[in-house]
């Protein structure tokens, strides 16, 4: 197993369950009937945190499945679901192979260019009258951080500013994907957007934090090196503590529910 995938899959679970799985999960949970669901699928369920909340707290389901998007992150979810006696199923992607009551689509840390095609292969597990949900970061997210990362690349030498512009353009618009999630054919396609706001007392408590330096910084720029990347995110914090100095620093998610009906 690949041990820097490994210590990414642990930080998942011991970092950003808290400060960003729960913040959408309670807006899932808000748009949905759970108690009509008697099996679930939750889609890029990270190491099972929002599974284990669904069977906990929110549905009386028969079954959920959670899809795992690593061996890793399977690893995890499979071990705290056995140490817990939960009888929630953990699995990848190849092993989904039934529909589902329901079907809830993670997108809060996937590539903004794979929504659409998530969308519509969730849609395509659904039972007939199932329920779907996709939550993820809409057009307009992350505006403070971008601000910073065009800054950093626009001053480095051979920095390339356009990166930032693309992943500008590419965060999905609210109204493409409602007609998107029509076209696969659901029904009762409704959304809602809750700006989430992410605040760190100081510039490093952001920039160290596993939510930057370890999923977002390198989600975006994923074809640079990761000496450049450090160099980054240095550069970024540097530029945080000159521009708010003690002040604490925040950004703000527009995070998007798009829900239907097949």
């Amino acid at each position: 197993m690949d041990t820097l995938a490994r210590e990414r899959a642990f930080k998942h679970d011991l970092f950003l369950n808290e400060i960003w799985s729960d913040r959408y999960f309670d807006l899932i949970v808000k748009n949905l009937s759970l108690h009509e669901a008697e099996t679930i699928l939750y889609l890029n369920a990270g190491t099972g945190r929002n599974c284990f909340r669904l069977a906990e707290n929110h549905s009386a389901a028969k079954q959920i499945v959670g899809v795992c998007d690593s061996p890793e992150h399977l690893v995890i979810a499979r071990d705290k679901a056995k140490v817990s006696g939960s009888d929630i199923l953990f699995v990848t992607e190849t092993e989904v192979g039934n529909k589902y009551d329901l079907v809830i689509a993670d997108a809060t840390l996937s590539d903004s260019e794979s929504v659409t095609d998530l969308l519509s292969s969730a849609a395509g597990l659904l039972n007939r009258g199932g329920q779907f949900a996709l939550i993820v970061p809409i057009f307009g997210s992350y505006a403070e951080v971008f601000s910073l990362l065009w800054e950093v690349l626009a001053s480095a030498e051979g920095g390339s500013p356009e990166a930032v512009e693309r992943l500008i353009t590419a965060l999905p618009r609210l109204d493409a994907l409602e007609i998107a999630a029509r076209e696969t054919g659901l029904h009762e396609v409704k959304s809602e957007v809750s700006t989430e706001i992410f605040e760190f007392e100081k510039p490093e408590d952001f920039t160290d934090s596993p939510l930057f330096a370890d999923f977002l910084l390198p989600g975006w720029l994923a074809d640079i090196d990761k000496t450049a990347l450090e160099t980054i995110r240095k550069k970024i914090a540097e530029l945080i503590e000159q521009e708010h100095g003690n002040l604490a620093f925040r950004f703000q998610v527009k995070a998007a529910v798009i829900t239907g009906k097949s």
